[in-house]
């Protein structure tokens, strides 16, 4: 214990008497429940933290004393009160203030290091989800004021897809007529090996197949037929390049025509359309399996009809 100043008090009047209250303890520890030999307002100085406390009561639980001692301040920068955030001003009791979490926020302390933990999901009123767990792998989706939710997880190649006035969802790609899709873990690869327009070097005598490119370099004329299985819209194209000298024809199966502009070949078998070298020329049906009219080429002059 540490030197204790005075040990009585005078007064004019009144003589000396032994102090009581008026003068601090001094000591090199902060005082305890256990020191109860004190009058109530007491002050207690820690010359080693620098805090100083005063003697708020003393209360008596099942035959034994405790007393009570309030934190004033000090050079280690003592805590008085603590403001929440609801402007709620705690103060210590016997010269503590608990920090405690509500669930799912749990608190944890040592030394002098409060840690605050989230431990789940925080309800939505605290601007959480209102839901204990939360999708795995899915997508949180605000709803306004309502609680958040997650999507279902999505699938190799999935895409997120909006939806108006609708929470959006996972879904795949349709496919169309020349285009495919090639997915694994985090990808999706378009490709046009079934279909937009797959580029082959023609050799005579080819049926062409529909959403299909030909390009023609031998010297020959290179024949090729209609596709007997066509729908609406489908197309293919041919194009004459360097090494082919002598263009290229297109025949026909039983009711076949192709049209262009005004032109046309003649119905059937013994229809032909042809083209000249460095010609091109792109087809798409417009009647399923019969009828083939002309959108698109270069050097569509030359083109004879038979």
């Amino acid at each position: 214990m540490a030197f204790q100043p005075g040990a009585n008090v005078y007064t004019q009047g009144f003589g000396s008497r032994p102090e009581n209250a008026e003068v601090a303890h001094i000591d090199v520890r902060a005082p305890n429940s256990t020191d109860i030999l004190y009058p109530i307002s007491k002050r207690w100085v820690n010359t080693v933290s620098g805090n100083e406390y005063t003697l708020m009561s003393i209360s008596t639980a099942g035959g034994v004393a405790a007393a009570n001692w309030g934190l004033l301040g000090g050079t280690s920068g003592a805590l008085n009160t603590l403001t929440t955030q609801d402007a709620a001003v705690v103060t210590p009791a016997a010269g503590n203030i608990d920090i405690v979490g509500v669930a799912p926020i749990s608190t944890t302390g040592a030394g002098d290091t409060v840690s605050v933990n989230l431990t789940g999901v925080i309800d939505v009123a605290n601007g959480g989800t209102g839901v204990a767990t939360l999708t795995a792998h899915g997508v949180l989706i605000g709803e306004g004021t309502s609680d958040v939710v997650a999507t279902a997880a999505g699938t190799n190649g999935q895409v997120l897809l909006g939806s108006t006035g609708a929470d959006p969802a996972f879904g795949t790609l349709t496919t169309t007529t020349g285009v495919a899709f090639t997915t694994g873990a985090g990808s999706l690869a378009v490709n046009v090996a079934t279909g937009g327009y797959k580029i082959n070097i023609a050799s005579t005598g080819t049926t062409a197949v529909i959403q299909n490119g030909y390009t023609v370099t031998q010297a020959a004329q290179t024949s090729f037929a209609l596709p007997t299985t066509a729908a609406v819209g489908d197309r293919f194209f041919i194009a004459s390049a360097t090494g082919n000298t002598n263009g290229w024809i297109i025949t026909q199966a039983a009711n076949q025509k192709i049209w262009a502009g005004a032109s046309t070949t003649t119905t059937g078998v013994t229809g032909t359309l042809a083209g000249a070298i460095h010609t091109s020329v792109e087809l798409m049906c417009e009647i399923a399996n019969l009828e083939f009219i002309v959108v698109g080429g270069s050097g569509l002059t030359g083109l004879t009809f038979t």
